[in-house]
């Protein structure tokens, strides 16, 4: 041995033990600790000298609940010792998926990488674009409304049918626990692989090709002993997912809840699973099933030529979220929502061609855009994401198109109520620079009497100045100004009595002061809330989207109001009798019978004749564009303790802000805009959610869920407000993990 050189110890060996759940086989393999995962799985797949295909393979340590899958790391790296158990199990695994519509899909996902990039791949075989939007759900049963769980675990209705008999089981044993023949399956004929019960879809076999050096050692693809492997991947891609069957099955129905209180509403949200962890590491196992959902209610770029699927998913959850009561409307409004319904029911029989105009392609759109924003003019098309027209053409070509229609309709005295139908221009008189009007007033305050009183209001930019009558607005003599930037805007609607107001909540620093605004008429209504809208996200007056917020409001209003003889039509249909109304209205409406007595099924018939003539593209899109109308859309409920308190609050979570709920009645007492907020983070130690604003700091205790999942929406919806028109854009994981994590780098 050469001086000054010491003896240097070899690394000593030792035995692993790896499980091979395909094979049912253990292996013992000598190792060392510097040994790099690859040369484990190399190892291992030489040692079974059995020539298959093993790419889809990786290591699975039960104990630490991980994958180890950075194949170039050591065992050292990760910590396995001699002590330790791993398994050599498929990444690609059978998960039974519920989809929007409540049908099921017998898909193959990937157990090994984070849900949210597992939903993504999921998707693009769906053909459902931004899959950014969705995630998924443990199945939630009747029980976990009753009470809060911080953590719901393994549900009953997520591995309740298998009973028992574990994961590793043949299909043979699989299929005889799932009854009956295939009779509503997606493509409309039964699955030749494997017995599937009623709106189960079998898309097991399909999974991408993997690659890799263990690959050499296949004979043919995709080994696993317990799915087949025959059917190809365009298969699930031409699956029938843009149009849905009228009544999803039996055990659909069952997995249905109605939450009656805002505390269970709340408790819907505890399913969510983690974006940041796998499947596997969730506990998730072989044919489990779990819900595929949109989380984020901020839907991007809906375009009838590319998201039909998308469109429709949308629409049947909105659907479902209605006729559940998760998310509540009023009674004319519901009836608005039935007729919908029944006319893309309706189609599914005597379809109506789409007529939708795709004359201006995606190039010719984005250039009239811009000279029209050059010259000065505003634009909106339907792939803007602030809009969801059924024309996919812009305001000023619309325009120039149908002048001499819209001369005609200024000049006939016929109401036609038709949604599809350009107000006239002269309804909608409004400087680029303000609006003013005498409007109703008054400030709520507690045990007072409720009178309104007229005054002179004028909005500019993002501040409602008031003043006592037109004369003090000359000698500009205001009697108070309101800010909107971060106002809460709720409205107040009904459109059978007359009735439109807005209620504007403002933060202060008693918590949230409260004014009531009264219109006179629907065209009144719509310029002002159009106007409260964009300045409580921060935008003046002059935004590019303020007509269309005006259009949309009226459209909305058009469909709600009955057509001349509507009545007697309604009457005279011969559908009447055919009408299940439960089908169609939430359960506290299914009884209503309007100011005159009429039913709920004929009051749906007459709504039908404002929409009879629209296809069923058309009628999903204006559905989405009335559910996103609704005061309680897009807010997710949690049960919470709020720092230094022992009392139970709601929270909700919106696009744009959070909001500290009345758990009595709903109302707002506080709101934190998103643009006022610096950081968010969740503290493990205490399982507290740490909100630090310009108003100062805020942290609560989520009582209803993981303290992870509103984190996880604060940051989501933080991440979907980035998101640019440029339909070249790469979704951006790392981002999404960053805003969305819990903890500081």
């Amino acid at each position: 041995m050469p001086e000054g050189q010491g003896f240097v110890m070899p690394e000593p060996s030792w035995d692993l033990r790896i499980f091979v759940p395909d094979l049912q086989v253990e292996r013992s393999l000598r190792v060392r600790g510097d040994l790099h995962i690859g040369g484990v799985m190399l190892k291992l797949v030489e040692e079974l000298d059995i020539s298959v295909d093993w790419s889809d393979h990786a290591l699975w340590w039960p104990k630490k609940n991980c994958w180890l899958t950075k194949t170039r790391q050591t065992l050292n790296h990760y910590g396995v010792s001699a002590d330790s158990y791993l398994n050599f199990t498929p990444m690609h695994k059978p998960l039974r998926v519920q989809l929007p519509d409540l049908r099921y899909v017998d898909a193959r996902v990937d157990f090994s990488v984070p849900c949210f990039k597992a939903v993504m791949l999921l998707c693009k075989e769906l053909g459902i674009r931004h899959s950014e939007e969705l995630s998924f759900s443990r199945p939630l049963g009747p029980e976990h409304l009753k009470k809060n769980y911080q953590s719901v675990g393994v549900t009953p209705k997520q591995r309740g049918y298998v009973q028992g008999q574990g994961t590793g089981g043949n299909p043979s044993l699989y299929g005889s626990m799932r009854a009956g023949a295939p009779t509503d399956t997606l493509n409309g004929k039964a699955s030749p692989y494997v017995p599937s019960q009623p709106g189960t879809i079998d898309t097991r076999s399909h999974s991408p090709d993997i690659t890799s050096t263990l690959s050499r050692h296949a004979s043919y693809r995709g080994f696993t002993s317990t799915y087949s492997t025959t059917m190809l991947v365009e298969d699930l891609k031409n699956l029938e997912i843009s149009n849905s069957p009228h009544s999803p099955s039996a055990d659909a129905k069952s997995s249905l809840l109605y939450p009656k209180s805002l505390a269970e509403k709340a408790r819907l949200n505890a399913g969510w699973l983690d974006s940041h962890m796998s499947l596997y590491q969730q506990h998730v196992r072989d044919y489990d099933t779990l819900q595929l959902r949109f989380k984020y209610r901020e839907f991007y770029d809906l375009n009838p030529k590319l998201d039909m699927a998308r469109i429709n998913q949308i629409y049947e959850q909105a659907k479902w979220s209605l006729l559940t009561e998760e998310i509540e409307c009023t009674e004319d409004e519901m009836m608005m929502f039935g007729a919908l319904q029944y006319q893309i029911q309706q189609q599914a029989s005597n379809p109506i061609p789409e007529d939708i105009d795709y004359t201006n392609d995606d190039i010719d759109a984005a250039l009239t855009e811009l000279q029209l924003q050059l010259e000065g003019g505003t634009t909106t098309t339907l792939y803007d994401r602030t809009s969801y027209n059924t024309q996919a053409i812009n305001n000023a070509t619309y325009n120039n198109k149908q002048s001499t229609f819209q001369e005609a309709q200024m000049t006939t005295t016929t109401d036609t109520r038709n949604l599809m139908s350009p107000h006239p221009q002269n309804d909608i008189v409004v400087s680029t620079l303000e609006l003013s009007d005498s409007i109703r007033f008054m400030k709520l305050r507690k045990l007072t009497f409720k009178t309104y009183k007229r005054l002179f209001f004028v909005f500019r930019d993002t501040t409602l100045t008031a003043f006592r009558n037109k004369d003090d607005r000359m000698r500009d003599e205001a009697a108070f100004a309101i800010d909107l930037r971060g106002c809460d805007v709720t409205p107040d609607v009904n459109v059978s009595h007359g009735k439109y107001g807005v209620k504007l909540s403002t933060p202060s620093i008693d918590g949230m002061t409260e004014y009531m605004l009264r219109f006179d008429n629907e065209n009144q209504y719509a310029r002002w809330m159009a106007a409260f809208k964009l300045a409580s996200r921060g935008k003046p007056l002059t935004d590019p989207t303020y007509e269309e917020e005006v259009r949309t409001t009226l459209d909305l209003f058009n469909l709600q109001y009955p057509s001349p003889n509507t009545h007697n039509l309604a009457i005279s249909n011969t559908g009447h009798s055919n009408i299940r109304v439960d089908e169609y209205v939430a359960p506290r409406h299914s009884r209503a019978r309007g100011r005159v007595g009429r039913s709920a099924a004929t009051r749906i018939l007459e709504a039908h004749s404002n929409v009879k003539y629209l296809s069923a593209t058309e009628c999903k899109l204006n559905y989405i564009k009335a559910w996103r109308a609704l005061p309680d859309f897009g807010v997710h409920l949690f049960v919470v303790q709020f720092g230094g308190s022992n009392r139970e609050d709601i929270l909700g979570i919106a696009s744009d802000r959070l909001i500290r709920v009345d758990p009595s009645n709903g109302d707002h007492l506080r709101v934190w805009p998103f643009s006022k907020m610096k950081t968010w983070r969740v503290n493990w130690d205490s399982r507290q959610v740490l909100i630090q604003s310009e108003d100062g700091e805020m942290s609560f205790s989520c009582l209803s869920a993981d303290c992870k999942i509103p984190h996880e929406f604060i940051g989501g919806y933080v991440f979907l407000s980035m998101r640019s028109k440029d339909n070249n854009q790469t979704l951006n994981e790392d981002l999404f993990y960053k805003l969305t994590r819990g903890w500081d780098d």
